[in-house]
């Protein structure tokens, strides 16, 4: 099970989590992390991630986490604009595991929030 803690303030969601079985898993890539509502009007979004398993995105653009998992235990939403303040927002955290060219979810394992 993942554990999950988070800490707010007027521009960002810090999320740290902990998921112990990954330890034990030969293919664990990292997480994937949804938001809800997403952005720019989106029912959710993935949080984004910079860096792929193939270097940096291209043209400083973005990866979505569930295609490029983040490879740390805690991760930021700094997405929170100036019109989303005061809105709650739901994440969802899910282990992906498999291959870089093949991630796949670890659907038994998410944690929300």
């Amino acid at each position: 099970m993942i554990q999950v803690k988070s800490y707010t303030s007027p521009t960002l969601v810090l999320l740290a989590f902990n998921w112990e079985a990954g330890a034990h898993r030969k293919d664990f890539l990292g997480f994937a992390i949804e938001r809800t509502p997403g952005f720019d009007g989106q029912v959710k979004s993935w949080l984004p991630n910079r860096i792929g398993f193939e270097g940096p995105a291209p043209e400083n653009q973005d990866f979505p986490s569930n295609t490029a998992p983040i490879q740390k235990f805690y991760w930021w939403d700094a997405r929170i604009d100036t019109k989303d303040r005061g809105t709650s927002f739901d994440y969802r955290i899910t282990p992906m595991v498999g291959t870089p060219a093949n991630p796949t979810p670890l659907a038994g394992e998410v944690a929300a929030m």
